[in-house]
């Protein structure tokens, strides 16, 4: 009897150390874990394994049809700052090195007079820039005031958010580009003159135009990345199937695969995924939800992830074999 009470205890004691094993291992994670909740809310990694280090060469937050106004009721009802600032803390908690705003960030409403549009403008640029944790930019939508306020001056309102109305940012050997395809052809933006000759029209026919000189400049700034052994990314806001030149937007993309990785759009509201010619082509859905949906993108030498907050979705992508001996062969 009491060889049989000994063998149980120490049946008993080896469960222990080897739950306490278990354990251990597990403290020691550096992954980035969720919660259980399945709705995705803001903030649901844990601050312990978030502050852990990890080996990513830059982190970005996403944010696409935002349609913030203060001035007109929208799916919201009366807007108002608190659901910017809910996507912006979250940023802040994720460490980002930049954050994307991409396109529709306000609405043009013909309601709204030059004025109001103006003031919805300037706060929406407080609201993702007074964060000084983080670099911002944005990309001009088909909602973001050019039927009212001519793109020049929406250039000078959005001083912090855009050097231009399309440009580069390099991050640690990565290239973000910013691109702009607001426009009727290759010499006129979509305007608030177009506009008006189109306003008998409830939702006018423009699905933007990628013009000639963007064209070449695009190019130039992918072969450079390339020869620089840089990876990129391209933020668009109209999906690059929605205008009549898209094809060209595809053939310079295709032709630059060993350094683009990704291409992220809004404009549709909803998630899309298409894995083109060695590279992600990535459509994000609106944000114009109280909790704004959202992603977070962390980029790694052979890897990406795209971290989806409400409905977006979440994607985890090895860079094609080209892109990453060219950016791991960098001097």
């Amino acid at each position: 009897m009491l060889i049989k009470i000994k063998f149980k205890m120490l049946l008993f004691l080896v469960f222990l150390a080897g739950l306490a094993f278990i354990l251990s291992s597990c403290s020691q994670t550096k992954e980035i874990t969720k919660t259980e909740d399945k709705s995705k809310n803001f903030s649901t990694l844990t601050l312990s394994n978030l502050n852990a280090d990890d080996n990513s060469l830059v982190t970005a937050g996403l944010v696409a049809d935002l349609h913030f106004s203060l001035n007109l009721n929208n799916s919201l009802g009366t807007d108002t700052s608190e659901r910017i600032e809910k996507f912006t803390k979250e940023c802040t908690y994720r460490k980002c090195d930049l954050v994307v705003a991409l396109g529709d960030s306000v609405v043009d409403s013909p309601l709204l007079d030059k004025s109001t549009l103006k003031t919805d403008m300037v706060s929406i640029q407080k609201l993702l820039t007074d964060n000084l944790s983080y670099d911002s930019y944005a990309i001009f939508g088909n909602h973001d005031g050019g039927c009212i306020i001519n793109y020049t001056n929406m250039l000078t309102i959005w001083d912090k958010l855009m050097p231009n109305n399309y440009y580069y940012m390099d991050y640690s050997n990565v290239r973000f580009i910013f691109l702009d395809v607001q426009y009727v052809n290759d010499s006129r933006h979509y305007d608030s003159d177009y506009y008006n000759e189109l306003k008998a029209v409830l939702d006018s026919p423009h699905s933007g135009h990628l013009p000639l000189i963007e064209q070449e400049w695009l190019n130039e700034v992918l072969v450079n990345a390339s020869i620089n052994k840089m990876y990129s990314v391209i933020f668009v806001h109209q999906n690059s199937g929605d205008f009549p030149n898209s094809k060209v937007l595809r053939k310079i993309m295709d032709s630059n695969n060993d350094t683009l990785i990704a291409t992220f759009h809004g404009h549709g509201h909803g998630n899309f995924h298409r894995s083109l010619n060695g590279y992600q082509y990535i459509g994000l859905p609106g944000g114009t939800r109280k909790n704004p949906q959202s992603s977070f993108l962390k980029i790694y030498e052979t890897y990406f992830e795209v971290d989806g907050i409400g409905d977006s979705a979440d994607y985890n992508f090895t860079i094609q074999q080209e892109a990453v001996n060219n950016f791991l062969n960098r001097s």
